[in-house]
Formats: structure tokens, sequence, C-alpha cells
């Protein structure tokens, strides 16, 4: 056994000692912590990743465990009996709890799969014992004075670089047991989530820097919490939990060190994906966009506009590295699209990407690619969308003239997305089933490619469109299939 083990074993036996055995005849009239003595892992959801693991990159953290003893936690302590005797424990088979299943999503984000065990996760919560009744609520300071002690040995054992807290009480728990102090009290904790100042680093007791995140709950609560009591999606979450790439991801960052990326239509939506994927690989984006914020603002429509972004880029930079033509052109119809209308249209879709590429084409860097966002909406319609269909199959056809003459010196492909839900909702039903891949889009399924078309990896390939639909547009449907029908 190596000191490790022993290390986390000895700290398993002393903070079961810290509290009482569980009392069967306990009424339950006050809220009191009880060690289980079925749990042999520190907590129990360390049972779901990281069992007998140590070693773990990524620490997370939860405010404190239910009752075990609860009716509703007998499937799941079932489960555990099998566990402490070896047999596979599958905590998401059949687990109704939104909360765990959000999780999974949000370590997807970050690129771990929760269905399949994994070394580099670790799961605990910041209080170690476990109420005597209920499943959260009514959180106890003197819970975590009496446990962050205890927390911090087992943050110094298993030494992970990164530290996710679910919830303030977690986060500001975790800060305690490693004495760390803020530069201003926490006012509003989505501020403080927001700010420069999260993650907050903390030292290990072998010398290394541990990064820990303040994250929002994933539970109903936390997530409206998170959106401000708006809505319920998350998407705030999803960008929160993207910036804990960089820390985990060493070997990636840097795949566009100091490359120069352009992007229209880089403040929202997919643009705005691209822009911080490449941001999160090292890169300089430059960003231009009709929205207000830290960017270029202006109209690509206009060819004015146009020529003064251009010349700030390589007044800027002197070069170009990657050319992201995605801005969106208006979506009006036959019925009511005006003359003008259609003219914007073409403007933004087709000839703003003809005309960059022109200003820029002094200045690609050798290697150089432009990736131009087209749509599923060049091969096929629906009614009333002339004007943004007509761009969609004008930037498909730029895109392999452009490939031609640029033969040698810049690789040019296009992208047609299909649906892609940019508040990334999650679909069932006859929405996902049209989806041959199951699901609905996002904007890192094409973020990913755009990387994958920028960079030397796809050297050998040029002219060419790909379309990320989740097969979408190679269904037949018919009145009766996959829940849709037709009605007369």
């Amino acid at each position: 056994m190596n000191d490790k083990k022993k290390r986390y074993l000895d700290l398993i036996e002393r903070v079961k000692e810290s509290y009482p055995p569980y009392d069967p005849a306990d009424d339950g009239q006050k809220l009191r912590l009880y060690w289980c003595d079925e749990c042999e892992e520190i907590n129990l959801w360390t049972y779901w990743q990281g069992r007998g693991n140590l070693d773990a990159k990524i620490m997370l953290v939860g405010q404190d465990w239910g009752s075990p003893w609860d009716e509703s936690s007998l499937n799941v302590m079932e489960k555990i009996t099998l566990a402490n005797n070896h047999k596979p424990f599958d905590y998401l088979k059949d687990n109704s709890s939104l909360t765990d299943n959000r999780l999974v999503q949000l370590f997807q984000e970050i690129g771990y799969d929760l269905n399949l065990p994994n070394p580099d996760l670790f799961f605990t919560n910041f209080i170690l014992g476990y109420r005597n009744k209920g499943l959260s609520g009514k959180y106890q300071s003197s819970w975590a004075d009496h446990d962050k002690g205890y927390f911090h040995e087992l943050a110094n054992i298993i030494e992970s670089k990164v530290i996710l807290c679910l919830g303030r009480s977690t986060f500001e728990g975790v800060l305690s047991a490693f004495d760390a102090k803020l530069p201003a009290p926490i006012k509003d904790y989505n501020d403080f989530i927001e700010s420069e100042h999260n993650p907050v680093p903390v030292t290990l007791a072998n010398g290394d820097t541990a990064h820990v995140f303040a994250l929002a709950h994933c539970g109903a609560m936390g997530t409206l919490n998170r959106n401000r009591k708006k809505s319920t999606d998350l998407s705030n979450q999803i960008e929160d939990w993207r910036k804990i790439i960089p820390y985990i991801r060493k070997e990636n960052v840097g795949m566009f060190q100091n490359k120069v990326i352009v992007i229209t239509g880089g403040a929202g939506g997919i643009g705005k994906c691209i822009a911080e994927e490449f941001e999160k690989n090292g890169a300089h984006v430059c960003v231009i966009d009709t929205a207000p914020g830290g960017h270029y603002v202006g109209d690509i429509a206009d060819k004015a506009v146009l020529e003064d972004f251009a010349q700030t880029v390589i007044e800027k930079h002197g070069r170009v590295d990657v050319l992201v033509n995605n801005a969106p052109p208006m979506m009006h119809g036959i019925d009511n699209c005006t003359y003008e209308q259609f003219q914007n249209a073409l403007a933004v879709g087709v000839t703003a990407p003809f005309y960059l590429s022109k200003l820029f084409a002094p200045y690609f860097a050798p290697g150089a690619s432009i990736i131009n966002i087209s749509s599923s909406r060049d091969r096929m319609s629906q009614p009333q969308t002339e004007s943004y269909t007509a761009a969609k199959g004008g930037i498909t056809a730029l895109t392999h003239a452009l490939a031609v003459s640029f033969a040698g010196r810049v690789r040019v492909n296009s992208i047609s997305p299909g649906w892609i839900d940019t508040a990334y909702t999650v679909y069932t039903g006859p929405d996902a089933a049209q989806q041959p891949a199951g699901r609905v889009g996002n904007p890192l399924d094409i973020a990913n490619m755009v990387l994958f078309l920028a960079s030397d990896k796809a050297g050998f390939i040029t002219g060419e469109n790909i379309c990320i639909d989740g097969g979408q547009t190679r269904l037949m449907i018919y009145h009766g299939d996959h829940g849709w029908s037709l009605d007369a």
C-alpha cells in the first residue's frame, strides 16, 4: 500500500471517529450529522467517479450529502454495498436526478464522459458527514468549521490541480480550508464567477498550485440563481465551465499560439464560440460585429467599414493566419423582402467575405486558411427564406472559387451547419429523432470543425464544403415518421 492510500484510509477513520454513528431511533426533529457505516469511501460521490484513484487532475466538490437512510436513497445504498464488494457501480443508470444529468452535460463541455469511469476525476463534498434527514437546505457554518481541516488534508492527498466548487457555500468553505484571502468580500456570487478573480490559486502541501473555481450549483435553484432568476437554461454555466479548459488541457493550449484570427459576427452565437475556442488555444482574435463590446464595432455590409477594419487588423498584427466569415445575413422571404433587404443579405453573406479575402490577400501568412460559415440551407429550403438562402448558396460557391484562385497560398473551405441551438438546449422527442446523430447541435460542434480546418491536420483539404447537421439532410421524413405528422 502506497503512502497516499495509507493517508487516505487514515483520514477516513479519523473523520468517521469525529461523527457519531447513525442512531436509527433519531426522530429527525433536529438536523444532525452522522457517519454512514456502510460508506467505505470519504463521501458517497466518490463512488461515482474516482473510487480508489488518488491522483485525479480534477476534484469536484459539492456542499454536503443528504441522508443515506432516507427511503429515496435506498437504491443508491444498495449499489454502495455492491461497490464495497467490488461490483461495478453504474451511478447514472436510471438516474433521474436533474443535478447529476446536468453534470454529465457540463463535463462533456470540458472533454469528459461521466458515463465512463475516469481516473482524472475525484468527486466529494466539502462536508464529509451525512444528514439524518432531508437532501439539502439549512446548511450550517458549524459543519464547515468541523470539516475544513479534514477537507484540507483530502485536497493535499489527491493533489488535484483544479478544484471545482458547486455553489457559494462550497467555494467559501474550500477557500477557508486553505486560509485563502480574496481581494474583497463576495457581494454578488454571479459577479464573482464572471470576474477576473475566478479561479483563486491556492498552494498545496507539495508546493504545487491548485486553482479553485467558483461555479454555480447545477440543480434547478442553482441554475436559476446563476441566470439571475431569468431562465433555467445552462448557457451561462457552460460558459463558466469552458473557462476551466486551459487549466486542465495544457497540451492543447498553444495550438494556435500567437496566430492572428479574424472572425466576422464573433460577438454572439456560433461566432462567439469560435472566438473563445481560438483564444483558449493562444490566438490573437480580431472580431467585427454590429453588437457593442470590446471588439471592432461595425456593419460589414459597408465597404468603408471593411476597409477600415482590415487596416486596423494589419496595423496591429501585420498578418492574418485564419479568416472566418461567419456573420449571418438577414432572412426575408419573397413575399415581403425588399430590394434593399435582399441586397443587404448578399452584401453581408457574400460580398463581405469576398472583399475581406481580397483585402487580406497580400497579408495571409504561410499556411493560412479561410473558413466560410454557410448553411444546410445551401441545399434545402423553407418557404420565405430567399435572402438568407441565396446568400448561403453564394458563399458555398464562393468557397471553391477562392480555393482555386488562392491555390498553393491559402486553403479555403466552408461549413454548412444544420440545426444549431446557441442556447445549448437539450431537445427530446421528434426534435431529436429527426437528427440521425440523436440530438440537436450546439456551437461547439461547429467551432471544433473550424479549428480542425484551420490546423495543419487539414493541410490536404481545400475547396470543400462540410455539412455538420447531425445527418438531418440525409433523413427522409414522411407522414408518421419520427413523431412527425402532416396536418392536411
